[in-house]
């Protein structure tokens, strides 16, 4: 088993590689005119806010 150092560097890296791709899609999908990306960022994080204690107990359930 690797380190935790080790382990919490590559979840950091995922996270941050998720980050990149979701952004660098919403700006494609937005230049070619599918998608309004800032008009789905507002809509994605008011569902967030919204469900918070749904994605949190969701969270915890899977850990």
């Amino acid at each position: 088993m690797a380190p935790p150092g080790e382990i919490m560097s590559r979840a950091i890296f995922e996270l941050s590689y998720q980050e990149v791709f979701l952004d660098l899609l919403l700006k494609k999908l937005e230049e070619k005119g599918i998608l309004k990306a800032e008009e789905f960022k507002n809509e994605i994080q008011r569902e967030i806010e919204q469900n918070y204690g749904f994605y949190l107990d969701k969270y915890y359930a899977e850990r």
